[in-house]
């Protein structure tokens, strides 16, 4: 297993990011925030990256929540994290991927407005 550095991993999930998958800047920049925002949280548990759980994650997604965070952010949030435990675990990083089923909340259907003709 590789020497977890957080900040070194950031930088090669987003080079990940850029260069083997393409995504778009504003992937980019929302999949950094999120994991930037996971990795505060779990120092201000008393953990790093490598103690995550599960159950810590979904602790996380708990407290997004209650902070009032939308359903759609807090999907989003969940495929920033567990794409960057996928890469974590591919690159060598930790031995097993703690995200693996953490799932996203459910967003429900957006139904579009009925426009109506005035008479």
């Amino acid at each position: 297993m590789r020497h977890l550095d957080a900040d070194k991993a950031l930088r090669d999930f987003d080079l990940f990011l850029l260069l083997e998958k393409g995504a778009a800047s504003n992937t980019r920049i929302s999949y950094r925030a999120d994991v930037v925002r996971l990795a505060a949280w779990l120092r201000d548990n008393g953990l790093g990256l490598r103690e995550a759980s599960l159950e810590e994650l979904r602790r996380f997604m708990a407290d997004l929540h209650d902070l009032g965070i939308a359903p759609r952010t807090q999907a989003r949030i969940v495929a920033g994290i567990k794409a960057f435990f996928r890469f974590l675990t591919a690159e060598g990083y930790l031995d097993a991927d703690p995200a693996t089923l953490l799932e996203s909340p459910r967003t429900g259907l957006h139904l579009p407005e009925v426009l109506t003709v005035d008479e």
